[in-house]
């Protein structure tokens, strides 16, 4: 499905420069309705150095990955790995408590995209683009909430009262939908017209969302509304950091909101940047001493950001008077998405392994490894 792609790339990327060298529009000679990627499509991509630019994971290390979240009474904690296999593992002892998958009696299964919604129930994306939520008893029990929503990941606030979704790389509709969820409905929804999405991040009451993604020349973009404003793009200052740090070989990789919508983070390799929202102005840019960033939040008051990143590396940040206070390998190759418990204690990681790792932010070390 993507020969007319790989051809249109190889021509316009010389083999010694297809890592770093400019690149056309990712869709050109691609049928319409036909951008769905396969697994070989996504091979030649990462050989071409797309995926690597969109700081995409490397092929193979989401294995046993997908969605980890911390329940909002800090007891459970959710896994969906990439095949919909879901745990809902106990907090404290490590012990998954109930395993399955969230299914709706038919074909439908539900994507890695899922969270607790504040009353303890969840909220899963499905293969149809429905949004459903499931009673953590019972798996297989499905209320549907609405849709079509172009999405496969979920993204939420920290106070688990708004949620975004994450398109599929290169979707044909890449666009980003925003929820709030008492009531559940759609706020607004976020398009990127020429090129993809790859990250959102959402602020409590979806004061401020952002979105991370790139234009039809992988061009780092990342777009911004304000509560009650129109979707822009990121204040000046804060995209002129984006394109100096492309031009340097840097990689921005993530995008993370602070809870009360005042801070925007960067992710990038060894390297996180905080902005101010409403100015662009950049804060500060702090050295990780680790690899490229794979995942990134705020705690739920705002004054940590914990990172993780493909090393396998755990980083807090203080959001006031910015500096990094530890990096710390947690015990393991790769850290591909993470979950801050509703205190701001401690952190649930996913790896490369189908199992469950908490990390403790006070004592700066694994606590516990349970598969």
């Amino acid at each position: 499905m993507l020969a007319p792609f790989v051809l249109s790339l190889a021509a316009l990327c010389p083999p010694a420069q297809q890592a770093t060298g400019p690149l056309q529009d990712p869709f050109e000679g691609l049928p319409a309705g036909d951008r769905e990627l396969d697994a070989a499509d996504l091979d030649v991509l990462e050989a071409l150095g797309v995926l690597r630019r969109l700081g995409a994971p490397p092929r193979g290390a989401e294995l046993g990955g997908g969605t980890i979240d911390w329940s909002p009474d800090g007891k459970r904690i959710l896994q969906v790995n990439q095949e919909g296999a879901c745990r809902l593992w106990d907090a404290r002892s490590g012990v998954a408590a109930v395993e399955g998958r969230l299914t709706n009696g038919g074909d439908e299964e539900a994507t890695p995209g899922a969270r607790f919604l504040g009353d303890g129930r969840l909220v899963a994306c499905w293969s149809d683009s429905r949004l459903r939520a499931h009673g953590a008893g019972d798996l297989s029990v499905a209320e549907y909430l609405g849709g079509p929503l172009p999405g496969q990941r979920l993204e939420r606030s920290a106070d688990h009262g708004a949620f975004a979704t994450v398109p599929p790389l290169f979707a044909d509709d890449a666009s980003c939908s925003v929820f709030t969820a008492t009531p559940l409905r759609r706020a607004l929804s976020i398009a990127s017209e020429d090129g993809t999405i790859t990250h959102a991040a959402i602020a409590n009451g979806a004061e401020v969302v952002a979105v991370l993604g790139a234009d039809g020349d992988l061009s780092r973009r990342v777009l911004v509304r304000a509560k009650g404003g129109d979707v822009h793009p990121a204040e000046a200052p804060l995209q002129a950091w984006i394109d100096a740090a492309v031009a340097d070989g840097q990689t921005v990789a993530n995008v993370a909101v602070s809870p009360d919508g005042a801070l925007l983070a960067l992710g990038c390799h060894g390297l996180v940047a905080l902005f101010d929202v409403a100015s662009g102005d950049l804060i500060e840019a702090l050295d990780t001493e680790g690899a490229l960033v794979s995942s990134m939040r705020f705690t739920p008051k705002g004054d940590r950001l914990v990172v993780g990143d493909f090393a396998g590396f755990v980083s807090a940040i203080r959001t006031k008077r910015p500096r990094v206070l530890f990096t710390e390998r947690a015990g393991f190759d790769v850290v591909l998405a993470l979950a801050i418990a509703p205190k701001g204690d401690r952190v649930a990681l996913v790896t490369k392994a189908d199992g469950l790792v908490l990390f403790d932010l006070k004592k700066k070390r694994e606590t516990l490894a349970s598969n």
